[in-house]
């Protein structure tokens, strides 16, 4: 039986731009088969998509929350959607689309 997908939209700020929070994120979603992006924001904010199985994610949103993270969160903006398209792996993307 295949697991249906879901999708997780995150914004993170505070001091999350130049200190290694994209490629922790990038390695929590690959340890946990997840695909997706994530990349920084003009406004200073990353912005991640999360893809795969629901307790999948929440064990990235976890690492994120307990401090594992590099810098420092000052807010997580957490969106449950239904995916909007199928992200093939997970990549580090530059800029705003």
């Amino acid at each position: 039986m295949k697991l249906l997908k879901v999708q997780a939209h995150l914004y993170l700020s505070g001091e999350v731009q130049g200190v290694g929070m994209r490629v922790f994120i990038r390695s929590m979603a690959l340890k946990f088969s997840l695909s997706g992006f994530v990349r920084n924001l003009d406004d200073g904010r990353v912005e991640a998509v999360l893809q795969g199985e629901k307790e999948s994610i929440g064990k990235v949103l976890e690492r994120i929350r307990e401090g594992g993270a590099p810098g420092q969160i000052q807010d997580l903006k957490l969106l449950w959607e239904d995916p909007f398209s199928e992200f093939n792996g997970f990549v580090i993307t530059h800029g705003e689309k």
